[in-house]
């Protein structure tokens, strides 16, 4: 009995303790709220909102800035009164100046007597910089341009005409293990190292980006197929406007994200369709300036180099070395390079590929483009972007490094030894091309050479029509002698 009674007892104790602990309970929500601390980019506005959860009277809360100069709020002090209308949602507009990190005191006092005790609750207020607008120009040109010589240096007929019956196999293999198996690989990985939803969201988001072009030109030098690497980077590149937002749309519904906090489904659909349009105007220089294509394809290297590299400068900017020290976004970013590009090998060796198709769907598998997502990041997610941005960055970093030592693995260990044979359309479009375009140099380095080749010409003409006049000549006396 006395046993029963101390459980009772401890019961009571324990259900007041929870009790007390509920009320005191505020929850912050915010587009902008990571790991409860709140994100704002320097003369900026957020808005975010506060409940106080279990609260059953008239509340005074009051907003103070541990430093104004960084920050503030409005308004700084408002009444609630539960009594009325419980857990209700309180919107507040947080304004950022000066980059830097801070801290949000919000002091709640219950103006019943004999009510709860006076409730404090700090949020950490980080402020960062605001280069957004350069940098966020610099990557949509860089990006645009990109599409841009993707179209030109891959014509749209010269594509259509490689799809081969041989080219299928291969081909349905390197484009679904990029739509299906790669984001599989991403989500066991996220689930693995138990990332929080931006973490997991930015993880996928590499996962359904499309063939990397860099794939296309590290196989032309290991000796892989050139024609299946060129469909596989462009096809997947066009699938992308369509299986990028759907793959984000069911990562979100299976991690229970909600998507309208990072990027509208909208806005995703309408950034991958936007694509289209460069590579569209790339396909149409191309058909009607094949001259103009060939110049521009040699700059598609740079300026992805350049995209890149923008990104990577714009995520140390604002958010300064501080996501250097999460020890995830290396081991993921590097992960997800190894276990793609063996997956990449091995699925081409279990469907008995040939060595240069297994090379192709290798790379094409491993590498992924993380240009245009980043893009899509940078311009659509505020606030969010430096930390939506830290895996793809990352990866396009480790994952060229991984590209770069498993091609020089090929080129010195594993050299093909037997020749490519060269039998595709976009091969023999290109080869026309530099001979049209080793032509026009040849014919425009010197004037002196084209006099020359016309004087020489003429008199090549010259003789022709004097050994025919002789010839003439000599028929005409063996007419008279007949005659």
């Amino acid at each position: 009995m006395h046993n029963l009674l101390r459980l009772i007892s401890f019961t009571i104790v324990y259900g007041l303790i929870i009790i007390c602990t509920k009320a005191n309970d505020v929850i912050f929500d915010s587009e902008c709220l990571v790991q409860n601390e709140l994100y704002i980019n320097e003369n900026d506005k957020i808005e975010f909102s506060f409940t106080i959860e279990n609260a059953s009277s008239k509340l005074n809360v009051t907003f103070m800035s541990n430093n104004s100069d960084q920050f503030n709020i409005e308004p700084q002090n408002i009444i609630i009164d539960n009594n009325q209308t419980p857990n209700i949602n309180n919107n507040m507009t947080l304004y950022g100046y000066n980059y830097g990190s801070s801290t949000l005191h919000l002091n709640i006092k219950p103006l019943d007597e004999g009510d709860q005790k006076e409730i404090n609750k700090t949020i950490k207020v980080n402020v960062l910089h605001s280069e957004k607008k350069l940098f966020d120009s610099l990557l949509i040109a860089f990006t645009v341009f990109f599409l841009f010589f993707v179209g030109t240096g891959m014509p749209l007929a010269t594509v259509i005409k490689s799809l081969k019956v041989n080219k299928a196999k291969p081909l349905i293999a390197g484009i679904l293990s990029q739509i299906i198996i790669v984001p599989l690989i991403a989500y066991g990985l996220s689930k693995i190292f138990q990332l929080n939803d931006i973490s997991s969201y930015s993880v996928m988001m590499i996962a359904s980006s499309p063939g990397s072009l860099y794939a296309t030109i590290l196989v032309y030098y290991i000796g892989g197929d050139k024609p299946l690497s060129i469909c596989l980077c462009l096809i997947s590149t066009l699938l992308s406007t369509i299986t990028f937002p759907l793959i984000m749309a069911l990562s979100g519904l299976i991690n229970n994200i909600n998507l309208s906090n990072f990027i509208p489904i909208w806005q995703t659909l309408s950034a991958s369709f936007m694509q289209l349009i460069p590579i569209s105007i790339g396909w149409i220089v191309a058909y009607y300036f094949p001259i103009v294509s060939m110049y521009s394809s040699k700059l598609l290297p740079l300026v992805g180099a350049l995209a890149l590299l923008t990104t990577i400068i714009s995520s140390f900017l604002k958010m300064g070395t501080s996501f250097l020290e999460q020890w995830e976004v290396y081991v993921i970013s590097i992960s997800i390079s190894l276990v793609s590009y063996s997956l990449g090998w091995i699925l081409s060796k279990l469907i008995k590929l040939n060595p240069f198709q297994c090379r192709s769907v290798c790379f094409h598998v491993g590498m992924q483009n993380t240009t245009i997502p980043i893009a899509i990041i940078q311009v659509s997610t505020g606030c969010l972007s430096p930390f939506l941005s830290i895996f793809p960055a990352h990866y396009s970093v480790y994952n060229m490094i991984i590209g770069i030592i498993i091609f020089l693995i090929f080129l010195f260990f594993f050299s093909v030894v037997e020749t490519v044979v060269e039998d595709s359309e976009i091969i023999e479009y290109r080869k026309s091309l530099e001979n049209q375009l080793a032509e026009v140099e040849h014919k425009t380095e010197n004037p002196n050479n084209r006099m020359i080749s016309v004087i020489s010409n003429i008199s090549i003409i010259n003789d022709s029509s004097s050994e025919k006049s002789t010839e003439t000549n000599e028929s005409l006396k063996k007419a008279k002698i007949n005659i």
